[in-house]
């Protein structure tokens, strides 16, 4: 324990660079599966970030209907978990606008890609 004390410069550059390394591997892993919202994306679809903060949306599970009386034939049932925090400021406005209507769905992987846009009920 007083090896540290003795050195606090490399026990920080220690610490720096064990931390970078997580960070980079952190990232890297998040652009090679797709997890990461470039603005590529979000010029594909034409939606923009309002705030800035990063949507995460995660699929918990999902359900195939041939027929349904409510849905339709044909129907796909998504049950979703969103991060929809709104900060202080934004409580307000968010609050006397309405909710949006539209959930767009992109998907991709290493051959190809499709981005479907549906209505939603909360």
């Amino acid at each position: 324990m007083r090896g540290f004390c003795r050195r606090p410069k490399k026990v920080f550059v220690l610490v720096f660079l064990v931390l970078f390394v997580v960070w980079l591997s952190v990232t890297i892993i998040e652009f090679s599966f797709g997890l990461t919202v470039t603005t590529d994306d979000l010029i594909a679809t034409g939606k923009t970030l309002k705030n800035g903060r990063q949507l995460k949306g995660f699929i918990t599970s999902s359900y195939y209907y041939p027929t349904s009386k409510s849905l339709g034939d044909n129907a796909i049932a998504l049950v979703m978990s969103i991060n929809l925090v709104r900060s202080p400021a934004n409580q307000l406005e968010h609050f006397l606008a309405p909710d949006p209507s539209e959930l767009i769905i992109m998907a991709k992987n290493a051959s190809s890609s499709v981005i479907v846009s549906a209505p939603y009920v909360r």
